[in-house]
């Protein structure tokens, strides 16, 4: 992945905690949780996989100088370049484990 691509996928992401921060005003104790859905085994594994991992953890890291008691938590998944893996982990992340916002899809 180039580095304009990450440079814009974490300024995404940035913009997603800023926008996300609103919502949470009431409660400051629960922590926003951002999903990478990935492909980190298939043909774009090398291109996003753990790579925009770590982008969206250096990311999480650098705002929580400036967030103060927000907590921003990262969560990963594999969707293994199948739709339906893919559709399924976005689902539970958003309906079940509270993801507020999902990047990188690859493909």
């Amino acid at each position: 992945m180039s580095f304009r691509s990450r440079a814009a996928g974490l300024a995404g992401l940035a913009l997603s905690l800023a926008l996300g921060t609103s919502a949470l005003a009431q409660d400051s104790k629960a922590p926003i949780k951002v999903g990478v859905l990935s492909d980190m085994s298939g043909p774009f594994a090398d291109q996003a996989g753990t790579g925009s991992v770590t982008a969206a953890q250096l990311a999480v890291e650098e705002f929580a100088k400036e967030a103060g008691e927000l907590k921003v938590e990262v969560v990963s998944a594999d969707h293994q370049n199948k739709p339906d893996i893919g559709l399924a982990t976005a689902r539970r992340w958003l309906d079940q484990e509270g993801v507020s916002t999902i990047v990188d899809l690859p493909n």
